[in-house]
Formats: structure tokens, sequence, C-alpha cells
């Protein structure tokens, strides 16, 4: 029998991205039908499902019409914004029409996870307030930094520094 009559030798793939999908985001469904049968596929009609098993819902179609020659092919793309229940494993199916007869020619599982914890941060120092800097400073080569003529002591000077500590370079607690 003609392979335009019982859908013979017609193979498909289908696989989706991510396989564990945030609820509210994107999913890409790539998929590909191939005749390897005896005669030409005229008007195939094609669909990608999105379907709940569990609760035997359809949640989406995608269907398509495409004449495939005689070994010829057919590769595409959908994307599926997420909707459903939390921790369900939703299947992807690719099938096509055949001489009255739906064949399922290929399908592919994901879970639907939670949303990704938005943290919404901002930053901002009022007026009056106050700042605490932690500030290191290296001593010149001969130990210490070219102390100005302002009184203002430097990292590295070994002069008292009136608090009872040496800036000697080293930290104090």
């Amino acid at each position: 029998q003609s392979s335009a009559l019982t859908g013979s030798g017609l193979t498909g793939t289908i696989s989706v991205s991510p396989k564990q999908l945030p609820l509210g985001t994107t999913i890409a469904m790539l998929y590909s039908a191939r005749n390897l049968g005896n005669s030409a596929l005229a008007n195939l009609p094609l669909k990608i499902s999105v379907i709940d098993p569990v609760a035997q819902k359809v949640m989406a179609e995608y269907p398509t019409t495409q004449t495939l020659a005689m070994g010829g092919s057919y590769t595409a793309a959908n994307s599926w914004t997420s909707t459903g229940t939390l921790g369900t494993n939703y299947v992807a199916v690719l099938s096509a029409v055949v001489g009255g007869k739906t064949l399922t020619l290929a399908q592919d599982t994901f879970t639907l996870i939670p949303p990704p914890i938005k943290f919404d941060i901002s930053q901002s120092i009022p007026t009056g307030s106050r700042v605490l800097v932690l500030l290191s400073c290296m001593p010149t080569e001969n130990g210490n930094n070219a102390r100005s003529g302002n009184n203002v002591q430097y990292c590295g000077d070994n002069a008292d520094n009136h608090d009872g500590h040496q800036n000697d370079g080293v930290p104090h607690p």
C-alpha cells in the first residue's frame, strides 16, 4: 500500500529545552518530520501539542500543513509560554494525520518548576547618615610616606599618632 494512505515510513523527532521550566517562562520545541515511505505526502497535517497527561488536558496546539516528497523532511520550531501546575510533567507531542488516522511521531517531556526568586534590592544613603570607610595605605620605600607640612600622620610614619598607637604600617586593633 501507498505510504500516503498508511503513513508507513513517516518518522519524526521533537526536542524541548529546557527540561525544567520555571512557571511563566518560554520553552523551545524543535521538531522535524521525515518521509521514508514509498510516496509523497501532499498537504500533510502536522501538529505539536503540549499535554498535561495527569489532567488529560491539551495545554497548547500548533498545527501546520506541509508537503513531504519521498525522502524529504521538514524542520521547524515553536515556543510555548508555560502555564499549569508546578511539579507536573508535561509532554510535547509531534503528530501527523495520514489516511484519516492520527499518528504520534515523537514526544518529549519537561517539568514545571517554581519561578526563581527575584530580589529587588536598591541601596541608598539617606542624608545625614554616616559611612564607615576602610582605608589602607602603602609606606614608601624609606618607611614613611613623605609627610607634608600640615601635621597629618601617615601610614609607615613611626611617630605616635596621638591615640597611643605607632603609625608603623601595621594594623592595630
